[in-house]
């Protein structure tokens, strides 16, 4: 198992955890879009790079931004469940954004960039390699969780967030998963 898969799975295990935390709650409906998020950020990449046929060189520009992803990913992790959450530490008072809706989308934008910076490094911003939809969202992945860093950009916690934010995000990012189901062109 790579390092990679490792991280990997102790961040999504940790969003699943935030997620059972904030069931029935408000931030339920954010900690879901991070669990999705995590779930898509493994798939493609694992995707991408354990193909039997073609796979992508996971150079160590790629591995750096994965590395940065991972740190967005986490601190995303924490500001959602600042209290309880998988790395066993209490940061509601030390973290910054911990437990703020604005830093958690914020968060989330800034991963969607790098995530599309690590597809520009991977040469999968190519056009010819995706469907004409598929090319285009990925583009625009960013939004939504910038549209809920706006909308709740007053917010002091989930409770009092908007929620159909989260919503309309976790819908994207589900769309988003299930489509590279059929996205790839074939050659």
């Amino acid at each position: 198992m790579t390092f990679y898969n490792v991280i990997s799975g102790i961040l999504f295990l940790g969003a699943c955890q935030a997620f059972l935390v904030m069931l029935g709650t408000p931030g339920m409906w954010a900690a879901a879009v991070l669990v999705i998020t995590i779930l898509n950020e493994s798939v493609i990449t694992s995707e991408l790079i354990e193909r039997t046929q073609s796979p992508v060189p996971y150079k160590l520009g790629m591995k750096l931004l994965d590395f940065l992803a991972f740190g967005l990913l986490a601190w995303a992790l924490l500001a959602v469940s600042p209290v309880t959450n998988t790395f066993n530490v209490d940061v509601a008072a030390s973290l910054w954004g911990a437990g703020r809706p604005r830093w958690f989308w914020g968060l989330l934008t800034v991963y969607w960039l790098v995530t599309l910076c690590w597809n520009q490094v991977a040469g999968q911003r190519d056009s010819t390699k995706w469907a004409t939809p598929f090319f285009y969202a990925m583009h625009f992945m960013a939004l939504p969780a910038f549209m809920a860093a706006v909308v709740n950009r007053d917010a002091i916690d989930f409770a009092s967030a908007s929620v159909w934010p989260s919503v309309v995000a976790l819908l994207v990012v589900s769309i988003y998963l299930v489509s590279k189901l059929v996205a790839a062109k074939t050659v």
